[in-house]
């Protein structure tokens, strides 16, 4: 397993020294303030600030993952065989595209009918805005193939495993953390459909309110007679 948080968090420790350089830079080079160097104090404030504060974030992510490798503390580790695993992929993919195809529709819907009302309110302007709210949507299709072409490239992943502990989890190599920076843990069920699947719903704090996640995760066969104790122990959590 590859921690790939690790390269954000020295990403961002130099995007904050950075900030610190372009504060002083007009301050030790002969940097006119009125010719970029006021300009550059400021950007300098900014990132000097941001750059560590996103740091910690990563830093603390790294340090969940890391905790996820002590198998000591894991509430559950399963691996998964190829069929069962590329079986999985299969079942995601199709989930995913029947609930985004909804949402892009109800999206499209409600666009075309603001633009159509400034269109018919005042037809000059109100074309452009139609174009550009439908502009939004094309912009939306795009993000959801590729989102949906990296989820089918989950089919040539070998030897994958997930690992849970009381803070996050690990799936094919990808970190999920419900515990820290205002994020929580608020549901864990399973479900049965073509595959046996454990649903875990965490949150993280939003500009104007809270945004959700759903984890979907195959369960082993091996590992289902132990279900009941696993969704007691995460329920635990919440």
């Amino acid at each position: 397993m590859k921690n790939n948080d690790k390269k954000y968090f020295w990403l961002a420790n130099g995007v904050g020294l950075m900030g610190i350089i372009m504060f002083f830079a007009p301050i030790i080079w002969p940097i006119d303030m009125y010719d970029g160097g006021g300009a550059m104090i400021f950007i300098g404030i900014f990132l000097a600030i941001c750059g560590p504060i996103i740091s910690l974030l990563f830093w603390h992510r790294m340090r969940v993952f890391d905790e996820l490798k002590d198998e000591t503390k894991l509430i559950v580790r399963w691996q998964y065989d190829q069929y069962l695993w590329e079986s999985f992929v299969q079942e995601e993919i199709s989930f995913r595209t029947g609930e985004q195809k909804w949402m892009q529709l109800v999206v499209l819907f409600f666009c075309v009918v603001i633009g159509g009302i400034f269109w018919l309110a005042d037809p000059e302007p109100g074309r452009w805005v139609l174009l550009v709210l439908l502009g939004i949507n094309i912009l939306i299709a795009l993000i959801v193939w590729l989102n949906n072409r990296a989820v089918t490239g989950w089919k040539n992943s070998r030897q994958v495993e997930c690992r849970i502990n009381d803070n996050g989890l690990i799936i094919n190599n990808q970190l999920h953390v419900w515990r820290g920076w205002g994020a929580r843990l608020e549901n864990v069920r399973d479900s049965r459909n073509k595959i046996h699947l454990l649903e875990i719903t965490y949150s993280t704090p939003s500009r104007y309110s809270r945004q959700y996640y759903t984890i979907r995760i195959p369960i082993p066969t091996a590992a289902e007679k132990n279900l009941p104790t696993v969704l007691k122990t995460i329920s635990a959590l919440i």
